[in-house]
C-alpha cells in the first residue's frame, strides 16, 4: 500500500546538482477487501448471500475485521551528474492495526527502505528513463490479512522503465512499468510472489502555478505463501488517484484521493493523501 510521491515519479532527470526532499502522508481505514477466488461461495454471519467473484467482502465472513493505516513516506533525490538521479525512499508506519473478533494487532515503525537509480535522456520531446531499484527487508513482516505487515521479509530487485512527454502548456503524460523480483535471502516463513506494477499519469496545468493530476495504477502479483505455510492466490489491484497540486517557486504541494476500482485480496476503501517536495541546488555543478 505504499505510494510513490508524484513529484519524484517523473521520468525527467533533475538537473545536475539538484537535490529534492519529499514527504508524503496517507491514511486508510477499511472493513472490506476484494474477494479472492478461494473465498467465492463462502457463507457466514457477515456474508449472508454468499461471496461472489470480485465482491467487496469482509476480511472474514465470521470474524469480520477492520484495518487502519497512517503512514509517512520520506524521499531524497540527488542528481550527481547529468542524466542520472539517485532516489532514497523511507516508508514509516505512524500507526496501523488489524482487529477482529479474535483480537487486535498493532504496528508502527520503519518499513522496507528502497534505493533506486534513474538514468535517462530526452529524444524529440519524449523522456525515457531506465530504473533499477533495490528494496531491503528493514520492516518486520506480518501475516497475510491478520497481522499488520511493515515489510515483505524479502530483498527485492526492481528493474523498470519510464516514458513521458510534455503537453506544454497544458500538462504532461507518462507511463511507468516495473517488475519486482524477490531475491528470497530473508524468508522468515513468508514467500511473497513476484509482481508487475505500473501506472499511467497525466497532469493538467491550466495555470503556471498549479493544476490537476490523475493517475491509474495497477498491481499483478503471483501466488504467495504466508507464515503459516498456507498458499494464497495472487493479489490484483486497479485503482485511480486524482487531486490538485500547487507549485510555489521551488516547492510542489499535492493532495489526492485514491479509489480502488477492482482487485483481489486488497482493501476496497478510498484513502487520502498529501505530499510536498522541495527543490534546491545541493552542490555546485561542474564547470564545462
Amino acid at each position: 500500500m505504499w505510494f510513490v510521491l508524484s513529484a519524484i515519479a517523473s521520468p525527467w532527470i533533475p538537473p545536475q546538482g539538484q537535490v529534492r526532499l519529499s514527504a508524503g502522508y496517507q491514511q486508510l481505514v477499511t472493513e472490506r477487501q476484494f474477494a479472492s477466488p478461494e473465498a467465492v461461495g463462502r457463507l457466514g454471519p457477515r456474508c449472508p448471500d454468499g461471496v461472489g467473484a470480485g465482491d467487496r467482502m469482509p476480511f472474514d465472513c465470521t470474524t469480520g475485521g477492520r484495518f487502519a493505516n497512517r503512514s509517512l513516506s520520506l524521499g531524497v533525490t540527488v542528481a550527481p551528474v547529468e542524466h542520472l538521479a539517485i532516489d532514497l525512499y523511507l516508508p514509516v508506519v505512524l500507526a496501523a492495526f488489524f482487529e477482529d473478533e479474535v483480537g487486535r494487532t498493532d504496528a508502527r515503525g520503519l518499513g522496507d527502505v528502497r534505493l533506486a537509480a534513474r538514468a535517462g535522456q530526452v529524444w524529440g520531446g519524449v523522456a525515457v528513463a531506465g530504473t533499477l531499484e533495490l528494496k531491503a527487508p528493514t520492516g518486520p513482516a506480518g501475516l497475510v490479512d491478520r497481522d499488520v505487515p511493515l515489510g515483505d521479509a524479502q530483498w527485492d530487485l526492481i528493474p523498470g522503465v519510464r516514458v513521458g512527454t510534455s503537453l506544454h502548456p497544458w500538462g504532461w503524460l507518462e507511463l511507468h512499468n516495473q517488475l519486482v523480483w524477490r531475491l528470497r535471502s530473508a524468508r522468515s516463513g513468508i514467500d511473497p510472489g513476484e509482481e508487475w506494477t505500473g501506472s499511467v499519469v497525466g497532469g493538467f496545468t491550466p495555470v503556471e502555478w498549479g493544476g490537476l493530476q490523475g493517475r491509474g495504477e495497477w498491481i499483478l502479483a503471483l501466488p504467495d505463501t504466508d507464515a503459516f505455510g498456507l498458499s494464497h492466490p495472487g493479489r490484483r489491484l486497479l485503482q485511480v488517484r486524482a487531486g490538485p497540486f500547487v507549485k510555489l517557486e521551488s516547492v510542489w504541494v499535492e493532495v489526492s484521493v485514491t479509489l480502488p476500482v477492482v482487485g483481489r485480496r486488497w482493501p476496497t476503501a478510498p484513502s487520502v493523501g498529501a505530499s510536498m517536495t522541495a527543490y534546491f541546488d545541493g552542490f555546485s555543478r561542474r564547470k564545462r
